[in-house]
């Protein structure tokens, strides 16, 4: 048996309830999550090889979201962490300051990358990581927020309109990150799967993986979420998950197996 350990925000829910679609065609795979709101994460602490809780807000809200359990243990064979502060919206912004129109300029990628570098080494999302690889040597991948509604990209995005040129700005985010991560903390970026993405705007998520919007609270004023998405929106991406993770009985070693080795 797999054992993974999901830790995350708001955005865990829809891996939750993707994996409540798929976990059928997984009888090896138990995935444990831990979520809470975006601010609670950072009250995990180091305490005898374990993260704990140090606030009753992170407690109560990963007692509900984990089944029971208070405190992350080193013992999983993978961990996935989703969500955090991390989003493409930075990374948006410091590709338009130093991209180079018409081109794909090796010193404005080179600036983007030392940007990215330096801003997701600031975040909350980098210092959980570090909290985690000292409790854990397994494989841990991160995915940040899901790519905003194609209403909100087409906003920010006139000054890259092609969808070749927003694919290769994505794919050098991706580059970027897992770079920094493999540095950091021996982790790597799982990319949001392109099945995901709106075609016209690479940089979006396709409208239809918001319908049915999972959450951890319901929409103010019965507004439609359009920064959460659904069950189809988790299942892919956990799927893409445990192929990159290889996790499977032909070529699983469990915890257990790698602290004998």
């Amino acid at each position: 048996m797999a054992r993974i350990c999901i830790v995350g925000d708001s955005h865990v829910a829809a891996l939750k309830q993707g994996w409540n679609e798929i976990c059928n065609e997984f009888p090896s795979v138990e995935m444990t999550f831990f979520a809470a709101i975006r601010a609670a994460l950072a009250d995990f602490a180091l305490c005898d090889g374990k993260l704990v809780a140090t606030s009753a807000l992170l407690r109560n809200r990963i007692l509900q979201t984990s089944q029971g359990k208070t405190e992350i243990t080193g013992d999983y064979d993978a961990y996935l962490c989703s969500g955090f502060d991390v989003s493409f919206l930075p990374a948006g912004t410091i590709f338009k300051k130093n991209w180079y129109k018409g081109g794909q300029d090796q010193n404005a990628e080179r600036a983007c990358d030392i940007a990215l570098d330096a801003h997701f080494r600031q975040t909350e999302a980098a210092a959980f990581l570090l909290k985690l690889r000292r409790i854990t040597d397994a494989p841990v991948l991160f995915i940040g927020q899901p790519y905003r509604a194609p209403e909100r990209v087409a906003k920010w995005t006139s000054w890259c309109p092609s969808p070749e040129t927003q694919r290769h700005l994505s794919a050098l985010y991706a580059t970027a990150l897992d770079r920094t991560l493999r540095d950091l903390c021996n982790a790597r970026f799982l990319q949001q799967p392109a099945e995901t993405l709106d075609q016209d705007l690479p940089l979006a998520t396709a409208d239809r993986f918001f319908r049915g919007a999972a959450r951890a609270y319901a929409p103010l004023d019965g507004q439609e979420d359009r920064t959460h998405t659904g069950a189809a929106y988790g299942a892919i991406v956990l799927k893409a998950a445990l192929k990159q993770l290889e996790i499977g009985p032909e070529n699983l070693t469990s915890a257990g197996d790698r602290a004998t080795q």
